[in-house]
């Protein structure tokens, strides 16, 4: 039907201008332009909305058109008809300057839904460091080639490809990549319509992937042609007078796979466009769910407000929440995102877009004026203002780290809790795409920095800085710096050889939901020989993870014993490091007392005599 209207909007204009400025009807200009502007619409699939930008632009298209036809019809004796559209980009023109902050800065401001939070010391609710992304995008795409090539469809990577890695989250809490099987060019849809299924894998083990095959997708983003599109299969099914956001392909708690569509409308005259409903579409059937609020979506859905507009309308409230003197002049108390938007977490397992926040007028290099938490589901924003590092600046330092090693770089950082302690983690990679470690680094301090080519010597690495710098850091949160000591007899130990050395894993008796790894070090000979009912004190600084590694540990049942000589060696040897400490610390009494003033000493010596 709106195809319909577009080709009568075409149509009339051509007949109008030609009664107006001719004097005679245009019917068969009329028909050309109807016909030619029904397949427009059908393209282009504009909006159908007086109040929306998409129309007036379509509109103003239309009366260029139909001006054009009119004044070749006359053989240019009038150019008067290019007046229409002239007179209609005036009118789009004034509108959207009308619609600018300038003359609606409180209602601009009021779009997005977000709780200022003040002053926050405290930590926030990010997901802990077991859900970091280890399993980037590109990573994910690597493995899912690989299990494209063995799939049980026949010549599967010859007629299909994998779309957009979506990030999603399963009933159980976990965070996944997802992507859909699209065919690979238009023929190739023209002999298979419908690919089998997707790829699904976990962003934190590689190999926790699979090829779901028996899940068939009809519809789709790219690939899907004609009434098979989505975008088009939308449109032709009512929705147009609206203008899609960011298309989530997502899976429900049966494996099945949709699409979640935000629908969005301007919400100050011609601006500020934000969902106002959600299509949900079956990417099998096609069969369309519609929802006016975001609370009523199904629980499986995970991303139904697209990242880039919620950024957009954040922008704004920093800006004109102040006023348009402020925003467009002044720039007091101004508030800017931060370039770029991270995906990750919350500690209830809700995917947010996190972003920091730079003050308009003193935007220190690298410096956050305040955090920014936005809930991809419900759209709601939380800003908490302190200081600490940006995402930006925190991946540039990351890569310092790395910068001797040829090729190698950190992937987009996400934040998550170690310890309590917010911090950036990273991937680091080389140019093929190849993870070769791991990157830490607190969002508060940009010296508290660690790097591994294992998690654990990332993590171990991270927790030295953090011990070095506790008193720098100064948290409030539950931030755990020191060691912490756990007792407990050996309930059962396995050696695990993974190519790299061997880890020794165990499980004691006080602690029944840890296990603790045992990797490296000078106490690897004690824990080898270690049998279950034995007492052990183990020393740990990263104790959040349900795998513990660590630190030092001691068999108190087991006493090893040194010869005589070694003995008396080691007699020497501790003999020799105290004189040597004495002398140190008899050097730096002396090189302090002479930087003393004389008032000082005889203050000093006067205490000495009142005790």
């Amino acid at each position: 039907m709106s195809l319909t209207i577009w080709a009568f909007i075409a149509a009339g204009l051509t007949m109008g201008m030609g009664l107006v400025f001719r004097k005679k009807p245009q019917i068969v200009q009329s028909v050309i332009m109807f016909v030619a502007f029904y397949f427009i619409a059908w393209l282009m699939l504009p909006a159908l909305s007086i109040d929306m930008v998409e129309t007036w632009l379509m509109f103003i298209f239309a009366a260029v058109l139909a001006a054009g036809m009119t004044i070749i019809s006359s053989g240019g004796e009038s150019w008067k008809p290019i007046g229409i559209p002239i007179v209609s980009l005036f009118f789009l023109l004034l509108s959207s300057c009308a619609s600018s902050g300038l003359f609606n800065a409180v209602n601009k401001a009021a779009v997005l839904d977000i709780t200022n939070h003040g002053e926050k010391n405290t930590t926030m609710e990010l997901a802990s460091q077991e859900q970091a992304i280890r399993v980037t995008q590109g990573l994910a795409l690597k493995r899912a080639a690989e299990l494209i090539g063995s799939s049980k469809t026949e010549s599967l990577a010859s007629i299909a490809k994998y779309g957009r890695m979506y990030g999603n989250v399963t009933n159980e809490g976990k965070a996944v990549w997802v992507a859909p099987l699209q065919p690979n060019g238009f023929w190739r849809w023209v002999s298979s319509p419908t690919t089998p299924g997707y790829f699904i894998g976990s962003h934190v083990n590689n190999m926790d992937s699979r090829l779901v095959e028996d899940k068939p997708i009809s519809y789709g983003t790219s690939g899907f042609y004609f009434s098979k599109d989505l975008a088009r299969h939308l449109y032709m099914n009512g929705y147009v007078n609206y203008s899609y956001g960011t298309k989530f392909f997502q899976i429900d708690d049966n494996g099945d796979p949709y699409y979640v569509v935000p629908m969005m409308r301007p919400q100050v005259l011609l601006g500020s466009y934000f969902p106002e409903k959600w299509a949900v579409v079956n990417a099998s059937s096609g069969d369309i769910q519609e929802f006016d609020n975001a609370e009523d979506l199904p629980d499986w859905v995970d991303r139904a407000y697209p990242q880039e507009i919620l950024y957009k309308r954040l922008a704004d409230w920093g800006c004109l929440s102040q006023g348009w003197q402020r925003c467009y002049f002044t720039g007091i108390n101004v508030i800017d995102p931060t370039p770029s938007t991270i995906i990750t977490m919350s500690s209830n397992d809700e995917m947010v877009y996190f972003t920091g926040t730079q003050f308009n007028k003193n935007k220190v290099e690298g410096a956050t004026s305040g955090i920014v938490m936005m809930n991809a589901r419900t759209g709601k924003a939380d800003y908490y203002r302190r200081a600490g590092v940006t995402e930006v600046e925190a991946q540039r330092v990351m890569n310092g780290m790395v910068s001797n090693y040829e090729g190698w770089s950190t992937e987009e950082p996400v934040l998550v809790l170690v310890n309590g302690l917010e911090t950036y983690f990273s991937v680091v990679t080389d140019g093929s795409g190849a993870r070769k470690g791991y990157a830490l680094l607190s969002q508060r301090n940009r010296d508290v920095v660690g790097f591994g080519k294992s998690l654990p010597d990332a993590m171990s690495a991270y927790g030295a800085k953090v011990r070095e710098n506790k008193n720098l850091l100064a948290f409030d949160g539950d931030t755990q710096v020191d060691a912490e000591l756990f007792f407990g007899n050996v309930m059962k130990i396995e050696s695990v050889h993974n190519g790299q050395g061997t880890s020794f894993y165990l499980r004691i008796n006080t602690v029944e939901d840890k296990v603790f790894v045992v990797n490296g070090g000078n106490h690897m000979a004690e824990v080898a020989v270690t049998l279950p009912g034995e007492r052990v004190k183990i020393s740990a600084y990263n104790t959040e993870p349900a795998l513990i590694f660590v630190d030092e540990f001691d068999n108190m049942d087991l006493r090893l014993s040194d010869s005589p000589l070694q003995g008396k060696m080691d007699e020497v040897s501790d003999s020799v490091r105290e004189s040597n400490e004495d002398e140190t610390n008899r050097r730096n009494l002396e090189t302090q007392i002479d930087e003393l003033d004389p008032s000082q000493v005889r203050e000093i010596l006067r205490s000495m005599e009142d005790q």
